[in-house]
C-alpha cells in the first residue's frame, strides 16, 4: 500500500493518515463487514462512490475484506488496544 499526497508541495495529510491509520484500517474494515450486499460485489454503503464508478464492476466487498482482515492481524491491531 502506497499513501500519497498529490497537492502540490503537499498539504501534510499522509503525515496524518499515518498518526491515526490503525483506527483508519479497523473503520475500513467495519465498512466492509456490513451485510449490505454480497461478498463478490459492492455497493454504495461500503466501497461504491461517485470517484470510483469506472470500477464498480471490479469492487468486491469481499475482498476488501479479507484483505484488510490480513493488515488488521498482520500489524496486531484490534479494537481493544
Amino acid at each position: 500500500v502506497v499513501f500519497c499526497d498529490d497537492v502540490p508541495g503537499g498539504a501534510g495529510l499522509v503525515k496524518r493518515i499515518l498518526n491515526y491509520l490503525p483506527d483508519i484500517l479497523l473503520a475500513a474494515r467495519d465498512r466492509v463487514s456490513f451485510d449490505c450486499c454480497g461478498p463478490v460485489t459492492s455497493c454504495s454503503e461500503c466501497l461504491r462512490n461517485y470517484r470510483n464508478q469506472p470500477f464498480h464492476d471490479e469492487l468486491k466487498r469481499g475482498l476488501a475484506r479479507a484483505f484488510l482482515d490480513e493488515v488488521v492481524q498482520a500489524l496486531n491491531y484490534n479494537r481493544d488496544g
